[in-house]
């Protein structure tokens, strides 16, 4: 069913959120451009952050929020991602985050300092700008690659992100994803927006699995 296939955003999982979540910051047109994010924490940091009840994530998260508005005196729009990468890991030696968000071209070095500054670790913080999908429709057949570089890609970023996502989710405590609470509206509206589209204009082969269809818009 077209239900089951695509579901409600509340029931959708974290890496379908994070493709729709960068997709919004990458066609957005208030000056700002999509940048993913990956971030290395202290030990001295993160043992800071696991004392917090509802998680290491939500703690940095609330850090983050906190020190990039302060400093770029502006509301920012971002989401995170938890992740322990490595064979047969089973302690968070490994443990970083990555995610994306909205900054202007003035304000990517300041951003850059102050998570590194969060991160306690010298080049702790690596941002990357995201492509807008809207210049695809221009792009030459012999640039068709720069469509398939996941760290640059906003439709592949987030099945990067979650690639080890089984095993976090065995290790790290508390939430594995968070979000501000207007990327997430702006996400969701566009979410059900095409979903709309596929349930009237009939774009559903129903005779394809639901897995299927998923991974056009980020595996579950």
């Amino acid at each position: 069913m077209f239900t089951s296939a695509f579901p409600v955003w509340n029931r959708c999982g974290p890496m379908l959120k994070a493709t729709y979540e960068t997709l919004v910051l990458a066609t957005k047109d208030d000056g700002t451009t999509a940048h993913g994010l990956s971030l290395r924490i202290s030990e001295r940091r993160l043992d800071q952050a696991l004392g917090f009840q509802r998680g290491p994530l939500e703690h940095l998260r609330r850090e983050i929020k906190r020190k990039l508005e302060t400093k770029l005196q502006r509301p920012v729009e971002f989401w995170l991602a938890t992740e322990v990468e490595g064979h047969e890991v089973t302690h968070l030696r490994n443990f970083h985050i990555h995610g994306a968000l909205g900054l202007r071209p003035a304000e990517v070095k300041l951003a850059r300092k102050v998570l590194r500054e969060i991160g306690d670790i010298p080049r702790a913080a690596h941002l990357r700008i995201m492509h807008d999908p809207r210049s695809w429709m221009s792009t030459p057949a012999s640039d068709v690659s720069l469509r398939s570089r996941y760290k640059r890609n906003p439709t592949r970023w987030g099945s990067y992100v979650f690639k080890d996502l089984p095993m976090t989710n065995v290790i790290v405590p508390g939430s594995l994803f968070t979000d501000t609470s207007s990327l997430r509206n702006n996400a969701e509206q566009l979410w059900h927006l095409h979903r709309s589209i596929l349930r009237q204009t009939g774009g559903i082969d129903q005779s394809r699995p639901s897995s299927t269809l998923n991974e056009k818009v980020g595996k579950e």
